[in-house]
C-alpha cells in the first residue's frame, strides 16, 4: 500500500466498529461490484469437497480468531 493508504488505514482502525463497518460498505460499493461472482466448475467442486471434508472431520476446524492471529503474525511489519 502507499503511504497515504497506510495512513488512512491507521485512522480507520481508530474508528468505532460501527463506523468502520459503514466505511467498509462505502468502499466496497465504490468498487462497483454487483451481484454474485461467477464461479467455475472447478471452484464449485473445490468448495463442495472442502465442505464435505469439514462435515466428515469437524474436529479439524480452526476458529476464525486463531486463523486471523496466525495471519497477523505472518504479515511483515
Amino acid at each position: 500500500m502507499t503511504k497515504q493508504a497506510l495512513q488512512l488505514q491507521e485512522l480507520a482502525m481508530k474508528l468505532p466498529p460501527a463506523e468502520r463497518y459503514e466505511l467498509l460498505v462505502a468502499l466496497w460499493e465504490s468498487l462497483g461490484l454487483q451481484g454474485e461472482a461467477e464461479l467455475s466448475a472447478e471452484e464449485l467442486a473445490l468448495i463442495e469437497q472442502r465442505l464435505a471434508d469439514h462435515r466428515a472431520n469437524p474436529q479439524d476446524t480452526i476458529p476464525a480468531d486463531e486463523v486471523f492471529k496466525r495471519l497477523r503474525n505472518r504479515r511483515p511489519a
